[in-house]
């Protein structure tokens, strides 16, 4: 008999994430995951640091400290030359307008909004697969795995934005569907001011079309009911489940293609209240 339980430590979580990454791998095979830095100084200063993360075919370049949108520019064009050959683009979001502007003028396109909440801004997302953006500058690009000492300037930029917004994550929340000892599916969101990002959802594929999925989201909208949540969020690949959240009233916000390569991605909305 079918029990689903709330795993507060997180017991299960090894669990969903094998299951899930076998699923994707059988649709996707391997694909490459790794994080790059860039760095522009002058005269021992730093003028710039970009952190770069591939994964499914694209680079999030989201993560940027910049002293002018030239040195913006420079630590991209290096970036787009680092990765053109092996990946679909270059992607960013930002709750900034100013930051989006900055990505724009560069020749990044808008591609989609998350519409905020009562406690956060509006998320801008852009994206870019053009990997011929040119920058005159004359400056130097140091490209690495990472500069302690630079990187933690980053580092404290992000932390502190995320703290004078309140984008710091509060809870991870996990439910694990099980049938005596066996593992039939899990889910986990994580809890950002007053929403939630799903990160985790998997049935076992041996008990899909038991609506095992269907009862772990609900578990998820009680939880975000009671802690009077306003909306939930989520990511899901076309190989994936784009028409069950659907049929559970969750709405496309964004759609990203060949992401990873081949296929289209799409991120959801549901508004609890």
């Amino acid at each position: 008999m079918m029990i689903i339980i709330k795993d507060d430590e997180k017991k299960y979580e090894q669990n969903i994430l094998d299951h899930l990454r076998a699923h994707n791998k059988s649709h996707t095979g391997e694909k490459k995951w790794g994080v790059k830095y860039f760095y522009v100084t002058k005269n021992d200063q730093l003028l710039g640091v970009l952190k770069t993360s591939l994964g499914w075919d694209w680079v999030d370049v989201s993560q940027a400290y910049y002293s002018s949108v030239e040195v913006l520019e420079l630590m991209l064009s290096k970036a787009a030359v680092e990765y053109k050959d092996s990946t679909s683009g270059l992607k960013m979001e930002t709750r900034e307008l100013d930051k989006l502007d900055d990505y724009l003028k560069i020749g990044f396109v808008k591609s989609g909004v998350m519409k905020g909440t009562s406690l956060t801004k509006d998320c801008l997302y852009a994206n870019t697969r053009v990997f011929e953006i040119y920058s005159d500058s004359n400056l130097n690009v140091i490209q690495g795995s990472g500069v302690d000492e630079y990187n933690k300037i980053l580092d404290k930029q992000e932390a502190d934005y995320k703290k004078e917004h309140e984008l710091e994550e509060k809870e991870t929340v996990t439910y694990v569907a099980l049938d005596g000892d066996e593992f039939l599916g899990g889910v986990q969101g994580i809890v950002t001011a007053d929403y939630m990002y799903i990160n985790l959802l998997v049935v076992n594929k041996d008990h899909r079309g038991k609506n095992i999925g269907t009862d772990l989201m609900n578990k998820i909208e009680e939880y975000s009911i009671i802690n009077q949540l306003e909306s939930i969020v989520l990511g899901t690949a076309e190989f994936q489940a784009k028409p069950f959240y659907e049929k559970l009233g969750y709405e496309v916000y964004l759609t990203m293609n060949d992401y990873p390569k081949g296929f289209e991605c799409y991120e959801l909305i549901k508004y609890i209240k």
